[in-house]
């Protein structure tokens, strides 16, 4: 150590700064345990349920998506063409998030993160789409 803190000393001469007066040796004290604490969520999984009814409303959607949050959404009050528009979209963000878009109803759709999972041995059924 001062080997190196000759050359730095040298080198500061050589390059022009001016010696130090005087140096002062500060004791090094253990860090202090942190106030603040981060802790696992007891529960990371939230749900958002929307029943968007026009198109800039629905967009809201991919937002929630890429908080990582499932979204449930009805699609029953929206035109067809916008329906049709928003799930186009909706796919491309989900397949941008490595997400799922899952089909739940014939106008209710879910969209979940890349961790979550959706398993219903119903939803092949026609029945079941009203």
């Amino acid at each position: 150590m001062e080997v190196i803190m000759g050359l730095a000393k040298k080198w500061k001469s050589w390059i022009g700064y001016p010696e130090d007066d005087f140096y002062e040796d500060v004791p090094s004290e253990p860090a202090a345990e942190s106030a603040c604490k981060t802790t696992a969520s007891a529960d990371p999984f939230q749900t958002v349920l929307m029943r968007p009814t026009t198109y800039q409303e629905s967009l809201k959607a991919a937002d929630h998506l890429g908080a990582n949050r499932a979204v449930v959404l009805n699609l029953t009050d929206m035109p067809a063409e916008d329906t049709r528009r928003l799930l186009d979209f909706l796919a491309g963000a989900a397949y941008a998030k490595n997400a799922k878009l899952e089909r739940i109803a014939r106008t209710t759709y879910l969209l979940l993160p890349y961790y979550a999972d959706f398993q219903c041995s119903f939803t092949q059924d026609p029945e079941f789409f009203f």
